[in-house]
């Protein structure tokens, strides 16, 4: 008898919506994502274990909450456009156009020409 079970990292996105990234003033989509570890047998989940929730905006700005927050913000009782959320310093080093990573003093990247600020 053969057993196929696994355990890996899983990603689920519960929620995408339109909206304005406070800190960089883009316009983009926000994600509310819930992340885990999760135990498979037979390609079927069975344990999920280290659960975390996290909203990412597409300019790459995240903010980790917790899971009554993001129930709420499932429920529809917390608006989105009054969350703040603060760039990461290695994610502000990303260029947003090729993702190449750069030093921090460069105003254009290198690989694709374009300002990273834009």
């Amino acid at each position: 008898m053969i057993f196929i079970m696994d355990i890996v990292p899983m990603l689920r996105v519960l929620l995408k919506k339109p909206n304005k990234c406070h800190t960089c003033e883009q316009m983009g989509e926000i994600e509310l994502i819930k992340a885990y570890e999760c135990f498979r047998l037979f390609f079927i989940p069975l344990f999920k274990w280290h659960v975390k929730y996290y909203l990412k905006h597409s300019c790459g700005a995240q903010v980790e909450i917790s899971e009554q927050v993001a129930m709420h913000i499932l429920a529809g009782q917390v608006d989105l456009e009054t969350m703040y959320f603060s760039h990461k310093e290695e994610e502000s080093r990303i260029c947003k156009h090729c993702g190449s990573m750069l030093q921090s003093d460069f105003e254009y990247c290198p690989y694709c020409g374009k300002n990273r600020r834009v």
